[in-house]
């Protein structure tokens, strides 16, 4: 360490402001590149809502594993305006320019209320838990009592309680799929 010369401390402060302006050019860039990734999530899901909140006479699904995507797909092929409610972030990232989507559980009634259930004809839960569809079930006939509901069960002692619940059709794919490998059997 030693004395510096005039220019040798012209150039340390120079040097000085110049790191502090780089410095802080970088902290902004980097908030910035954090806050326009929220922002762009939180535009996606205001617009998504405006695109529920102006829906009418609409199905409802709820979940979208096997039985869920078919009844989608069927939906979108007869071009009848639909909502699906999914938890997994990885499926409605994966079909979320096609499809309406509300992240969230089924079984809340905020979701419900979210998706729409108020303004819906139908509600179809093809959630893969017997005790989840119920539940579901008995919020969304609470919520809207001229809802139509069509639930999916696995077993056959769910169907009654499903029925009970205030579902209006119980389907058991299971017992579907086997009746008709029956039936191609059998013709």
């Amino acid at each position: 360490v030693r004395p510096l010369s005039p220019e040798e401390r012209a150039f340390t402060v120079i040097l000085i402001v110049l790191s502090i302006f780089i410095f802080a050019f970088a902290i902004s860039v980097i908030t910035e590149y954090i806050l326009s990734r929220n922002s762009l999530q939180i535009l996606k899901k205001k617009k998504v809502k405006q695109q529920i909140n102006i829906l009418d006479n609409h199905v409802i699904v709820c979940g979208f594993g096997r039985n869920g995507a078919q009844a989608a797909a069927r939906l979108k092929a007869y071009k009848r305006p639909f909502v699906v409610i999914e938890k997994d972030r990885d499926i409605i990232e994966k079909y979320e320019e096609e499809i309406l989507f509300v992240e969230g559980d089924a079984n809340e009634d905020e979701t419900l209320i979210t998706a729409g259930v108020d303004r819906a004809n139908f509600l179809i839960t093809t959630l893969p838990d017997d005790a989840a569809n119920l539940f579901v079930v008995l919020s969304a006939r609470q919520l809207n009592p001229e809802l139509f509901i069509i639930s999916r069960a696995s077993q056959i002692t769910s169907q009654k309680k499903l029925q009970l619940a205030g579902a209006n059709k119980v389907i058991m794919p299971d017992k579907i799929g086997g009746d008709h490998m029956a039936s191609l059997v059998v013709l």
